[in-house]
């Protein structure tokens, strides 16, 4: 079977997830391979780290911008918005620029109302669409990743989607 760079990157962000949440969560949703187009799942991983309950989707990406046309997922996530203590989104590896995002699915909600096709982490205006930056040190391939910082995302609830500042 021939090498799947984004099928790797989750099994290292569930590593990397371990590390920075040890007493936690980190369950792998399995993809459906069955040709049941029927069957889809919200996510990749539902986890856990102690106060809140993520459901994440990998993502790695080659450019440096990330289309949204690529989270087929967003409207089913997008439905669960209202769950308190539940955060939704994408964490994206973006292997050609070595950095690594987590963005929520409210932060597409808007980007999608804004009729924006696609994501820049590094040019979007972070006063209008919150992105974070993942802590990370480049290895050989991927990223070891700091995902403790995820307790700094605001569920939809709290979010007001002003600055922060």
């Amino acid at each position: 079977m021939p090498y799947n760079i984004g099928v790797a990157f989750e099994q290292k962000f569930k590593e990397d997830w371990y590390k920075s949440f040890p007493n936690s969560l980190c369950f792998k949703i399995y993809n459906n391979q069955s040709g049941y187009l029927e069957i889809n799942n919200y996510c990749d991983f539902i986890c856990y780290d102690g106060k809140r309950m993520y459901m994440i989707d990998c993502k790695s990406h080659k450019g440096a911008s990330f289309p949204l046309s690529a989270f087929p997922q967003f409207e089913r996530l997008n439905g669960l918005k209202t769950i308190p203590n539940l955060i939704t989104g994408i964490v994206l590896w973006l292997y050609e620029k070595d950095k690594v995002y987590f963005i929520p699915t409210y932060t597409f909600e808007k980007a999608k109302n804004n009729k924006l096709k696609s994501i820049n982490p590094k040019t979007i205006d972070r006063e209008l669409y919150y992105i974070l930056e993942i802590p990370s040190v480049k290895l050989r391939t991927f990223m070891n990743s700091d995902y403790s910082v995820l307790t700094e995302v605001l569920d939809y609830n709290t979010y007001t989607g002003e600055s922060k500042s």
